[in-house]
């Protein structure tokens, strides 16, 4: 709920903004003539415009482009120097590189250490650099405009930008966001790139993403990808609710590409990836980093449903439907991954293991396993050992997953019988680390969803201490858990960590009944300190 109604104050927001930047033009008697051509234009902090000959009409803090404008050679365009404005193109064009002498290293617009500018409504084509260069600047908002970059640079440009929303442009190039926080990149067609940036949303854009360069909770959700979201060297993001088509069918051979719906790579810690539609490609969702928890995902139509590989460890995956792929799971040079509640079927292989060690295919009794289309039994007993009479809905003899020569079989002990029916209600706890010293700064993040009913339930973290004993940190006696909920919070608690006992810690986070106080729900989360 949270979420939604953090989206429609965003959305009613933009909406008035962009409503206005389009009816500017009743305001201005706009007389079209040649197109203008000159040096750089600015817009100074007293509000005045240099050269005053220059096609731009202002009126208070509204300024409009009257014609379009090809700039002198080594030159920016536009260039805002004053803060609290709107400028509206109107849908003029800034042109860099159509103008035969240019080619040089300029930008359309560019505007630096401003507060409260909005900017829509251009077209720009390929300056040398790029099309609008946001440095330093914060509250800025860039809707509706076509930049075109195609000569290197990148079209939109954030660099320690904060703040700001970037919303509803058709960008033919790249949206870089570089050692920024906070800003909202929304409804745009582009290849975005967050690099070095924290707390960023990137949310129903159609694009491809790259999170990378020290990224961290950054929340990528709900956009339209016709190619892949990969995170390289970036930790405690959430990559929900996407839908990834690419190109290539599993039979097909592209040899030279290997497209990837989910990629986290080396280094790429503690994400969360959950409720993603995944189509096509060599790989859904691949894995090269630890500590990841893949839920609630489908892939088909891959090669490779999920691929876990070269120290791939500790990750959870669970509640996936991998379906009608070549290889369903393929693990390699992986180890101690939970593996548990997901549907393998219709693929030609729905397990492949190599060189890995020490992974549960199952969440213990009376969680269960995971659900093998293949594989069927008898479900006449139940417990533990399967040896009381009475039906479970798990299969009374373990599957085993695979043989292969110096290996060790790998067996699920708790196959389901029928394919695992998420619940409505959901919950995961994360930390930003998994080994922590005295005086450490913790993040400690919690996601929620309930698509089910209401529910009246209390409130728990606590955290599991290496001696066995427990800390109560949080417990909240009335909580009204609303349906439609979608919360996430990457930093719920920030806490500086005092010298502790060296050894394992585990948060853990709970709803329970009011009434009994027994858990509903709860995930867990393991930490170090030494």
């Amino acid at each position: 709920m949270e979420k939604q109604n953090q989206l429609k104050t965003l959305s009613s927001g933009l909406t008035l903004v962009i409503l206005l930047i389009g009816s500017l033009s009743l305001a201005f008697h706009i007389d079209t003539a040649k197109a203008w051509e000159g040096p750089t234009i600015h817009i100074r902090a007293d509000g005045s415009i240099d050269p005053p000959t220059a096609p731009i009409q202002g009126n208070g803090d509204i300024y409009m482009l009257t014609d379009d404008i090809y700039t002198f050679i080594d030159n920016d365009a536009i260039v805002i120097e004053r803060d609290n404005m709107i400028l509206d193109g109107a849908g003029f064009t800034i042109n860099g590189r159509d103008n035969p002498r240019s080619g040089s290293y300029n930008w359309g617009i560019k505007l630096w250490n401003r507060n409260n500018v909005t900017i829509g409504n251009f077209i720009i084509h390929c300056f040398g650099y790029g099309c609008i260069d946001l440095s330093q600047s914060f509250n800025i908002r860039i809707c509706r405009n076509t930049p075109y970059q195609d000569l290197g640079g990148c079209a939109i440009y954030l660099n320690g930008t904060s703040d700001t929303i970037v919303e509803s442009n058709n960008v033919y190039g790249d949206i870089l966001c570089m050692n920024s926080s906070n800003n909202t990149i929304v409804g745009n067609s582009a290849v975005i790139y967050l690099m070095n940036s924290s707390d960023n949303r990137v949310i129903r854009n159609a694009c491809s993403i790259y999170v990378m360069n020290g990224s961290m909770r950054n929340i990528i959700d709900e956009n339209t990808m016709g190619g892949w979201c990969i995170l390289d060297h970036s930790n405690n993001n959430v990559i929900s609710n996407n839908n990834i088509t690419m190109p290539f069918q599993k039979y097909e051979e592209y040899p030279f590409i290997r497209f990837t719906g989910i990629a986290l790579d080396s280094h790429s810690d503690r994400n969360l990836v959950r409720g993603n539609n995944i189509t096509n490609g060599w790989v859904g969702i691949n894995l090269v980093s630890g500590d990841n928890k893949i839920i609630g995902n489908t892939i088909g139509n891959a090669k490779f449903g999920i691929f876990l590989s070269l120290y791939s460890n500790s990750n959870t995956v669970s509640e996936n439907a991998i379906i009608d792929n070549i290889y369903g799971l393929w693990l390699e040079e992986s180890s101690s991954n939970r593996i548990f509640h997901n549907i393998l079927a219709r693929n030609d292989n729905d397990a492949s293991i190599i060189k890995s060690y020490g992974d549960m295919w199952d969440g213990g009794y009376p969680l269960g396993g995971n659900y093998w289309e293949n594989y069927t039994d008898v479900d006449s007993c139940c417990g533990p050992d399967q040896n009381i009479s009475g039906s479970d809905g798990i299969w009374d003899h373990p599957y085993i997953i695979d043989r292969r020569p110096f290996d060790t079989n790998y067996t699920d002990h708790y196959p389901l019988v029928k394919p695992y029916a998420p619940g409505n209600l959901s919950l995961v706890t994360y930390t930003d680390k998994t080994t922590y010293h005295a005086g450490d700064v913790m993040h400690l993040g919690l996601n929620a969803t309930n698509h089910d009913s209401v529910k009246y339930v209390c409130f728990a973290i606590w955290c599991e201490l290496p001696s066995g004993s427990t800390y109560l940190y949080i417990h909240m006696h009335s909580v009204v858990v609303q349906i439609g909920l979608e919360y996430t919070n990457p930093t719920l608690r920030t806490i500086t960590l005092p010298s502790l006992p060296p050894g394992t810690y585990k948060w853990h986070a709970a709803l329970l009944d009011r009434s009994t106080h027994e858990i509903i729900i709860e995930d867990r989360a393991e930490w170090q300190f030494s």
